[in-house]
């Protein structure tokens, strides 16, 4: 409970009693405060106030809206003293109208929470945010809608607050072991893929970004969550896999196919790209290996020792298949076209 409105007619004011808010957060981030009461707009005029007073919220950007959008009542003005803010409107005739006042909140922050849990049976994801900075007044069960869904929570000045918006359960997800060059280390690191485009509900969800804590065997890894649309996959980090190692042995780069112009100057040649990769597998399962490599663009494979598949213009992943206490070579020759001096 926080708004406080009171109507004004015929020269007289007529208290309609405190008004429950709601929280609005939307898709830019803005926090807004939301709250509605229903009046009979006579003939005369009618003042509505709006007591924002140990409110948290910005009065000179208070705004009102009359339902429904059809009735015949206008706003004739607009008037503020202090954190009191008052609208008066005007009505040709008697209608029953309902006056929708909305303010920025001031200070309030907005972030989002995921908890991860994996599980035998695929993802436990659990959305929730948490609000922190709050200026008014302390106030019981204000629910909180937001692009991705909505909830209640339990407000007190300059405390922070942490609510669940959605969970999801048995969320279908494979584990892949990776070696990044970009890593720069021998040891690969497992990673939670989740496809998302069997068309489920946790597919069809926009994913906010934000904190995200990942529990995968008794283990908590924490990381930043960028956030994804609707039936984009998501990858998430679960901590190094110390039995899996690689070492790139080989990374030569060489001119081939050379051309040259009219003064005999070097003009436009092929780049080859040699790769050579000394991959262990130390524990007594066996493992396929993602080998990722991020040649520059305009790249193609001229030859392959294993499968290999183009993930994007700059990113190269090669898989290896590697049976228990095994070792094995990986080698690549790459190609990029045309390339000339810099």
């Amino acid at each position: 409970m926080l708004a406080v409105m009171t109507a004004l007619c015929a020269g007289l004011y007529r208290p309609v009693g405190t008004q429950p808010f709601e929280l609005v957060v939307g898709q830019d981030g803005r926090t807004w405060l939301r709250t509605s009461a229903t009046f009979v707009v006579p003939p005369e005029d009618l003042v509505i106030a709006w007591d924002l007073a140990s409110s948290g919220v910005d009065a000179a950007a208070a705004r009102l809206s009359v339902l429904p959008t059809g009735a015949r009542v206008s706003v004739k003005w607009r008037q503020q003293e202090g954190e009191l803010v008052r609208w008066r409107l005007a009505s040709d005739q008697r209608v029953e109208v309902q006056a929708c006042l909305s303010a920025p909140v001031k200070e309030l922050k907005v972030e989002r929470e995921h908890l991860v849990q994996l599980r035998e049976e695929g993802l436990t994801w659990q959305c929730r945010v948490k609000l922190s900075g709050w200026k008014g007044r302390p106030t019981e069960a204000v629910p909180v809608r937001l692009p991705e869904g909505q909830t209640t929570v339990a407000l007190q000045p300059e405390q922070t607050v942490t609510a669940p918006v959605w969970e999801e359960s048995s969320v279908a997800c494979r584990v892949v072991l990776r070696w990044d060059s970009r890593s720069g280390g021998e040891t690969a690191t497992k990673t939670v893929v989740v496809d998302r485009q069997d068309g489920k509900a946790f597919a069809r969800r926009s994913l906010p970004g934000g904190r995200l804590t990942l529990t995968a065997v008794g283990k908590e890894f924490a990381q930043d969550f960028g956030g994804a649309q609707p039936g984009v996959p998501v990858e998430l980090a679960a901590g190094p896999e110390d039995s899996v190692r690689v070492q790139r042995t080989r990374a030569v780069s060489t001119q081939v196919n050379a051309k040259s112009d009219v003064h005999r100057r070097l003009a436009a040649f092929d780049e080859k790209i040699e790769y050579e990769y000394a991959v262990i597998n130390a524990s007594t399962q066996d493992v396929v290996l993602e080998v990722v490599e991020h040649p520059k663009r305009g790249w193609r494979v001229e030859e392959a020792t294993h499968r290999w598949q183009r993930r994007d213009a700059d990113t190269l992943i090669v898989e290896a298949p590697l049976a228990a206490r095994a070792k094995d070579t990986l080698r690549l020759i790459v190609i990029r076209a045309n390339q000339t001096p810099e």
